[in-house]
């Protein structure tokens, strides 16, 4: 069960339990984004925050940087989570992560994780809701990243607000979690109009409900400066938080002075009664573009076609946008700047590697480094550490237990760290780590901060020869964070020899022309830009130095009539029925994927699953098939009365599992036959009770030697409890099953 505190008006705290994970991922997920909108706003202590303090910035209890974060908090995770999701929900914190992950095919073109639609986000539709208004001038209103130079700021760093009567509960928390995440990160205090201070404005916010999401750009001279908020439907904690941003005086991040450089608006995708939100203005660009920020519209949004209409000069990128739930890392820094937040601190602190001030006179560190200036990495005993390298200088990191199979249940952080005004250079020179191909999803990997370490990064788990990131210009370029991660999918094992070795490199640094020598690649032109350089590519190539070949659709990789798009320049294939893999390139009988209907017990005292139909007993999740057996498969045959089996590829794990209140409070007998050959093969039978507790009935992790075997398992029932099935295999070059056949559940003692 989730449980998160919530803290009520009159300052009294009290326990809300949120959900629990009997529920369907759908609805968890929806709860977990309930969850997050559920704390109201109580003003804080300005004067408590003008006294440097020891340590760094401790983060609320309540506030995650990235919403799959909650999903290893406060006991929700349990074994096989993330084979609960549907690949249909887009919102969930689940396909939030895996946007972030490419897996490359045996031909080396690579892919997004099999589900993963980021333009079939509800933040899509919800941007398009978004109207702004600069603050009138000479009697004409116009519509409209960062601070725009003509908007006037909150004096006092006190924004008075009234909130119209009849909103829903849930637009409500939506608006005391905004307000609430503002007063835990930033200096802007946000008070009832009715308990304002002495200010030289009469000017007040008043959230009311209206037609779409919208706000002014800094404070008007308006008595009751409108923050438009559509009930329902601008109801989420982000969009409440993109609406106050702009309130206190930021623009979109694609409209900053600056844009040109990172994004590319594609006009022809766009009506012209919505290109006004894609027009550059007059911007402070304080810190550097941040593609994750809450102020960057997704990549589709206003699209009159289903098209982009914006691209990322690096597009691998591309995958973080719209990721974020709240403030991102450089969203706090730049209203830290515009406010001026710590100009009362006494002494503070010199942070480092891309930390800085916050408004509690300590440094606010990116996610992973600690210390009091943010100069030691969170990270796992005898793994990870701070590398510093001279110009020129090689660094080897190796998997833990290097050169044998990696460890699972580790988090590993890497801070490399070169000489001022060099690039860091990773050489991948092995990756090889848990995933499923078939879905083209990794278990576990590493995430690589190639952009700004204060920025999430691109996660992987294979790789091809040669694969280089180099770091970007942006934030500090002599900064790059890398992080293995095998706890958050520990229920997953590595397989024999999976491992990773990479090799980092300190280069330039010592040239007063960065474009000399010429840094870009494959006929990239090279720019001076103050004391750092920027790379044009040519059409077929991208990323920070034009070493990445741009992915394309044409000709299509996507066999058997499947549909290519381009997910942050990775591929992604929808399959036609009955097709799957990456590319679509292997024939399933039929997908029992993600099955969430609910069954009643069968009359009679025996249940059987035997697949000779398409129907089961038990609800299934994962990728696993059914399929008749031939001289051409493994095995080449079913058990004896049948023809057809349950089956998964090597990669892959799938979850069998009772519907709910399908078992009653008696004795029964479980039957099963099994065929595994590959490689770390696992198959467990288990008993999930209402509390998650699990209770194992069976385990067996080896080869079965070419024949089925046959389990009976006695167990008693109750009726919250839920029988489970969970099956992997690890992939392997040469193949491999995983295979099930007749699951009998019969009423009675073995």
């Amino acid at each position: 069960m989730y449980k998160k505190e919530s803290q009520k008006s009159n300052g009294q705290k009290s326990e809300r339990s949120c959900f629990q994970f009997d529920m369907t991922m759908q609805k968890l997920v929806s709860t977990i984004l309930l969850c997050i909108t559920a704390v109201a706003a109580l003003p804080l202590n300005k004067s408590s925050r003008a006294v440097s303090r020891a340590g760094n910035f401790e983060l609320p209890p309540t506030f995650v940087w990235n919403i799959w974060d909650v999903l290893t908090q406060g006991g929700n995770w349990h074994p096989q989570l993330f084979d609960e999701w549907d690949r249909n929900d887009q919102d969930s914190p689940i396909a939030a992560l895996f946007q972030t992950m490419l897996v490359f095919d045996d031909k080396g073109v690579p892919h997004k994780p099999r589900g993963v639609k980021p333009s079939r986000k509800s933040s899509v539709k919800i941007t398009e809701l978004d109207r702004h208004l600069e603050a009138p001038k000479s009697g004409q209103r116009r519509k409209k990243r960062n601070f725009l130079t003509t908007s006037t700021l909150w004096e006092n760093k006190i924004v008075p607000y009234t909130i119209q009567t009849g909103f829903s509960a849930q637009m409500n928390n939506g608006i005391q979690e905004g307000i609430q995440d503002f007063h835990d990160m930033t200096c802007l205090q946000f008070v009832p109009n009715s308990q304002r201070p002495s200010l030289p404005h009469n000017t007040h916010i008043a959230f009311v409900n209206g037609q779409g999401c919208s706000s002014y750009v800094g404070r008007t001279s308006f008595t009751a400066q409108q923050v438009t908020l559509q009930d329902p439907q601008c109801a989420e904690t982000k969009t409440v938080i993109h609406e106050l941003m702009h309130a206190i005086g930021q623009m979109h991040e694609q409209q900053r002075t600056d844009r040109d450089q990172y994004i590319e608006i594609l006009s022809n995708n766009i009506p012209s009664n919505a290109m006004n939100n894609f027009d550059i203005s007059n911007t402070h660009d304080r810190t550097p573009y941040d593609v994750e920020s809450i102020m960057q519209y997704p990549l589709t949004s206003f699209s009159q076609n289903g098209g982009k209409t914006m691209k990322l000069k690096d597009t691998r990128l591309e995958v973080l946008i719209d990721t974020a739930k709240t403030f991102t890392h450089n969203d706090i820094k730049e209203i830290t700047l515009a406010y001026q937040c710590t100009e009362s601190c006494t002494s503070p602190p010199s942070c480092q590697n891309e930390g800085f001030v916050a408004h509690t006179c300590q440094c606010l560190c990116p996610s992973e480094l600690t210390g009091s200036t943010c100069e030691q990495v969170q990270t796992d005993t005898g793994c990870g550490g701070v590398i510093n390298l001279n110009s020129g200088q090689q660094h080897i990191v190796e998997s833990p237990n290097y050169p044998n199979t990696v460890t699972t249940d580790k988090e590993c952080v890497w801070l490399i760290r070169g000489p001022t005004g060099s690039n860091i250079k990773l050489d991948i020179q092995e990756l090889d780590l848990a995933r499923n191909n078939f879905n083209s999803e990794c278990h576990h990997w590493i995430e690589i901060r190639y952009n700004m370490i204060g920025q999430s990064g691109i996660r992987q788990c294979n790789t091809v020869n040669n694969q280089v990131y180099t770091t970007t210009n942006d934030g500090e370029r002599n900064l790059m964070l890398v992080k293995f991660d095998s706890r958050i999918r520990k229920d997953i094992q590595s397989s024999q020899g999976q491992k990773f070795k990479l090799q980092f490199t300190a280069e330039g640094g010592s040239s007063s022309n960065p474009c000399d020598p010429n840094p870009c690649l494959n006929s990239g032109t090279c720019t001076v830009i103050g004391s750092t350089y920027d790379c044009a590519c040519t059409a077929s190539w991208t990323g920070s130095i034009c070493d990445v070949l741009v992915q394309s659709c044409q000709p299509n990789p996507c066999q058997n009539g499947g549909t290519c798009s381009i997910i942050g320049n990775s591929v992604s294939c929808d399959c036609p029925p009955n097709w799957g893999g990456p590319n679509c390139e292997t024939s399933t009988v039929v997908t029992t994927t993600t099955t969430t209907t609910t069954v009643s017990p069968p009359t009679g005292s025996t249940h059987l699953c035997d697949f000779e139909t398409n129907s089961c007993w038990m609800n299934a999740y994962g990728a696993i098939y059914i399929r008749s057996g031939s001289w051409s498969v493994e095995p080449s045959y079913a058990t004896e009365g049948t023809s057809r089996y349950a089956f998964i590829y090597p990669g892959a794990s799938f979850i069998l599992r009772s519907p709910d209140n399908f078992l009653s409070d008696k004795d029964y007998c479980f039957e099963l036959y099994y065929y595994m050959n590959g490689s770390s093969p696992y198959l467990e039978v288990y008993h999930l009770n209402s509390f998650q507790q699990t209770e194992n009935l069976y385990s067996y992790s080896q080869n079965t030697s070419g024949s089925w075997h046959n389990i009976k398992l006695p167990f008693h029932g109750h009726s919250a409890d839920k029988l489970t099935i969970y099956g992997q295999l690890g992939y392997s070059f040469f193949g491999g099953v995983l295979a099930l056949d007749q699951i009998r559940l019969t009423d009675g003692s073995c």
